[in-house]
């Protein structure tokens, strides 16, 4: 048998009866799990099919059974139940699609663009009935004018997501309408009773569920029909869940009704590691619900970490010890396995943010003379994508290669894309450019009108670019467009360098009125759409940066240039640096971290401290630090490109880390 520690052999040994084993970060989580079903399977002859393992995420399931396949190999079994909540609960629906009320079991489950086009048809059926009642119908286009297929679907989601609450309890929320327009709260509670239903029915007769159908449904069929819950419980022995802390309620019910009769659930998980309450995770199952529900559970701590040296260890328990939502009674403290050294930890201080760039620019470098050397031990973790775009800009500047986790949205933003769009058409040619923008945002140019300029500029023998330009008879709003381009065209041409040139831009964009127009863009959803404005200031000093007034055209399209074939991809087949965001970091470990711009309000996150996250922002600085195995770097500034001061993190200080 593999050599394991006394608290992990205790785990794994375990045969009947509820445990809950609360692992550490490094302290051999999936191999505990993957140990204990092992064991069930070679030393008790439990059947690997009476088994449901869940994993987090497809990776962590791909890996289980990718460790535990040589158990096919020997002809014990012929499949796993090894699955994420949803694949399960998509094998569940298959075979209760009668319960579920589909046609067949070959039902469709809707991508994104399907279930907007969906919630669409519906807003649309609704407002065609509802204008038989003309009383009825002049009230409610005060409503409609508030509501559009994108908040439909945001809220139908978030209503199944809550398993359907009793819908009259929504008239206490700002759920479509903001509370200062109680007068059409009745309107809109009706409203959604009635999409929320006409939903269901459409999806039925388009034998299609969407993504988060499946945990609704899944949940549902095992609540209200006695039958299939007990034959389902009937069909496995154990349960085994990983990643549990990061559970949400309706998944709990599910493991739940599964697990009930013979109580054989193993659950491992890491309050300290619970990063996902903005998703639903929620982190009193782990706590106190679990114990509630299985009260002779079996506690079994996981601290001996064969990951991180015990110096950067001490930080992130330094940090951790002042969370209070952690489980009580349980001394959780990681050791390490793993000699320290001074040199594990590197904290360095800036006065500005142009500083730490070039140090983790130049400390990264330094580390490819040394022998043996390769990128893809270095992994360059943030809190947040606000300073992540400085950071891609520098490696691309530098010949760093790097690959991106958590999928970088910043460059593939649509406000992003738009600004280096019109930014391209006042520095060069571009016929493409023009076209990506013309109708964004919408100038009445449809596909008709469109093909008709571009036939015009074929007849003239002119680029479609030079075409725009050149043609004097264009009416609002495109004329509005052509005299915006012309003039801040002929300024790039005609630019001295005792011009502001951030001053140029800015006014350009708001000319086009891409603030006002991208600060509106999704109706209701007013976080996001700070972000987009944000975004926009962003790219918008990443220019400013570049910017070299000596030669404004050429330089401008050196900036350009840095975004044609991004490398944007998930996993890391290639000797690159990674870039992540924590929670995309979650679970992943590597020889070097760097956590760059450890400021107070960047992390810890002031807008959610402010909301009351305190707690999860520590356990986010816990996950960023244990992912190192060797060397930490941390680094601060005290002022950003726009002249705000910045005082260094409280993780410094709790973490009891020297500058």
């Amino acid at each position: 048998m593999k050599q394991y520690n006394r608290e992990q052999l205790q785990a794994i040994e375990t045969f009947k009866g509820p445990v809950k084993v609360v692992a550490g970060a490094g302290t051999g989580k999936t191999t505990v799990l993957v140990g204990h079903f092992k064991n069930l399977v070679e030393n008790h002859n439990v059947s690997p099919e009476r088994i449901a393992c869940f994993a987090f995420n497809k990776k962590a399931r791909y890996e289980m059974i990718k460790r535990l396949e040589y158990l096919k190999n020997e002809n014990i079994f012929t499949d796993f139940w090894i699955n994420t909540f949803h694949s399960f609960a998509l094998q569940f629906i298959r075979e209760e699609y009668v319960a579920a009320k589909l046609v067949n079991r070959n039902f469709d489950v809707l991508d994104e663009n399907s279930a907007k086009r969906l919630y669409t048809e519906i807003k649309d059926i609704f407002l065609s009935n509802y204008e038989k009642n003309e009383e009825a119908y002049n009230k409610w286009k005060e409503v409609t004018r508030k509501i559009d297929s994108q908040i439909l679907m945001h809220h139908i989601e978030r209503i199944k997501i809550d398993c359907l609450k009793r819908l009259d309890e929504l008239t206490h929320e700002d759920v479509v309408i903001p509370n200062d327009n109680d007068e059409y709260k009745e309107e809109e509670i009706f409203y959604l009773k009635y999409a929320i239903n006409l939903f269901f029915r459409r999806q039925i007769d388009l034998n299609s569920l969407d993504y988060e159908d499946l945990i609704i449904y899944n949940f549902n069929i095992l609540k209200n029909n006695p039958d299939i819950r007990r034959k389902w419980q009937s069909k496995f022995d154990h349960i085994l869940v990983d990643e549990f802390q990061d559970i949400d309620g309706t998944q709990y019910q599910i493991i739940k009704y599964l697990a009930i009769g013979h109580k054989n659930i193993f659950i491992v998980g890491d309050p300290d590691q619970c990063i996902y309450e903005w998703r639903r995770a929620d982190i009193n199952i782990l706590l106190n619900i679990f114990d509630n529900d299985f009260p002779n559970a079996k506690i079994i701590t996981l601290n001996e970490n064969y990951r991180s040296p015990q110096n950067i260890l001490d930080v992130a328990n330094n940090i951790i010890n002042h969370n209070t939502k952690r489980i009580n009674n349980i001394f959780k403290h990681l050791n390490s396995k793993i000699e320290a050294n001074p040199r594990n930890i590197v904290s360095k201080q800036f006065y500005h943010f142009k500083d730490e760039l070039y140090w983790l620019i130049q400390t990264i470098k330094n580390f490819e003379v040394q022998k043996n050397f390769n990128f893809k031990n270095i992994m360059v973790v943030f809190r947040s994508k606000k300073m992540w775009s400085f950071v891609e800009i520098e490696f691309k500047k530098n010949n760093i290669p790097y690959v991106i986790y958590g999928k970088s949205k910043f460059f593939e933003s649509k406000e992003v894309k738009t600004f280096l769009s019109y930014l391209t058409l006042i520095i060069k040619e571009s016929d493409q450019e023009l076209l990506n923008v013309i109708n964004f945002p919408a100038r009445k140019v449809g596909k008709k009108s469109l093909q008709k300029y571009l036939d015009e500029s074929v007849e003239q023998e002119m680029s479609f670019y030079n075409w725009f330009f050149a043609k004097t008879d264009f009416k609002e709003p495109l004329k509005n467009l052509q005299e915006i381009l012309i003039k801040y065209r002929n300024q790039i041409n005609n630019f001295s360098k005792n011009d502001d040139i951030k001053n140029l831009v800015t006014s350009y964009i708001t000319e086009l009125n891409l603030f006002e127009f991208f600060g509106e863009y999704e109706p209701h959803h007013h976080e996001s759409n700070k972000q987009r404005v944000e975004n926009l200031n962003e790219v918008i000093q990443l220019f400013t940066n570049e910017f070299n007034g000596n030669d404004p055209i050429e330089s401008s399209i050196n900036f350009l240039n840095q975004f044609i074939g991004t490398d944007i991809s998930e996993g890391n087949e290639e000797n690159k640096v990674i870039l992540s965001t924590i929670h995309a970091a979650k679970g992943l470990e590597f020889d070097i971290v760097f956590i760059p711009f450890l400021c107070e309000r960047i992390f810890p996150n002031g807008r959610s401290i402010a909301e009351g996250n305190k707690e999860e922002e520590y356990r986010l600085a816990y996950v960023a630090i244990t992912r190192a195995k060797k060397y930490l770097y941390l680094s601060n500034h005290s002022m950003d490109f726009t002249g705000n001061y910045f005082k260094p993190s409280t993780f410094y200080k709790v973490g009891k880390i020297q500058i």
